[in-house]
């Protein structure tokens, strides 16, 4: 049986293990992750997986226009219409400090349809909590790279 001291540490140790995960790059990859969810389900127009992605004071700032949950998944929904849209993430810069991480990317697109394929370059940038036991976008802003198209 643990007496004084020892089960005072003892339960310091047990909420700290609760209070989410570890700072530092080790957790990084978890908000990573939610990123390539959020993009998939955007791209898919799957909105009951970006229902779940995001805050309910989500804010995304994309080619100038301050969009929230609705006007997200509205988007999300137009685009995933015309044709298929794949997503991919690269670049990626993630920072974490305790329940937030805020991260740098880069998404290429590629749209293909029945007149060819384009691609689209964009540099997005978001901040994530860890709440409910998972990383949810809270803020997200969205621009195209030098040189490609306006983003959709």
């Amino acid at each position: 049986m643990l007496r004084g001291p020892f089960r005072a540490l003892l339960a310091v140790f047990a909420f700290l293990a609760s209070a989410g995960p570890a700072e530092g790059r080790s957790a990084a990859p978890e908000a990573d992750r939610a990123i390539e969810k959020f993009q998939k389900a955007f791209a898919e127009g799957d909105e009951a997986a970006l229902r779940e992605l995001l805050t309910e004071g989500f804010t995304r700032i994309d080619g100038g226009r301050v969009l929230d949950v609705p006007a997200t998944l509205t988007l999300a929904r137009e685009n995933a219409a015309p044709r298929p849209v794949a997503r991919r993430v690269s670049d990626s810069q993630t920072r974490r400090k305790q329940n937030t991480a805020w991260t740098r990317y880069r998404v290429t697109m590629v749209m293909t349809g029945p007149s060819g394929t384009d691609v689209v370059t964009l540099h997005e940038t978001a901040v994530l909590v860890y709440k409910d036991a998972a990383w949810r976008l809270d803020l997200m802003t969205s621009v195209p790279a030098r040189g490609t198209p306006e983003s959709p």
